[in-house]
């Protein structure tokens, strides 16, 4: 019997769905910027490690990017510019970022990061999604 249920498992990780998820981002300051683009699962949101991280910069001639591989299940997405090129988000002295910046789902910021809550959506085959950056 255990050996079925071993079978069955890994049938499951062989059958798994790895198709892309593609991102619209609107509100990219050029096309030539490095964008870097954090996924997180639920138990490791807005960690220093996320479950993928992805340096990347637009397609030609699009506003899109394509994360390839993706297995399907819930993710958060947090994404900004890296302007000055230096792989992390600069703040300004009082913890507000210097460099545009949004979330999967869009929500409204406040004083404080989205929950993982507001953030999150499913990936089901080939998604797309839009992320909008924003300038504080």
């Amino acid at each position: 019997m255990s050996l079925s249920i071993i079978f069955c498992a890994l049938s499951l990780l062989i059958n798994q769905n790895t198709e892309p998820l593609t991102i619209e981002v609107e509100g990219v300051s050029s096309p030539d910027v490095k964008l870097i683009a954090s996924i997180f699962l639920k138990e490791n949101y807005l960690s220093e490690t996320p479950f993928k991280e992805i340096v990347c910069t637009l397609e030609p001639n699009s506003n899109h990017i394509t994360l390839p591989d993706m297995p399907d299940g819930e993710y958060s997405i947090f994404l900004f510019e890296d302007s000055n090129n230096n792989g992390e988000l600069d703040l300004n002295f009082l913890g507000i970022p210097k460099e545009a910046f949004g979330f999967s789902q869009n929500p409204k910021l406040r004083f404080s990061a989205p929950s993982y809550e507001q953030t999150s959506f499913m990936k089901q085959g080939s998604n797309q999604i839009v992320i909008e950056l924003r300038n504080y």
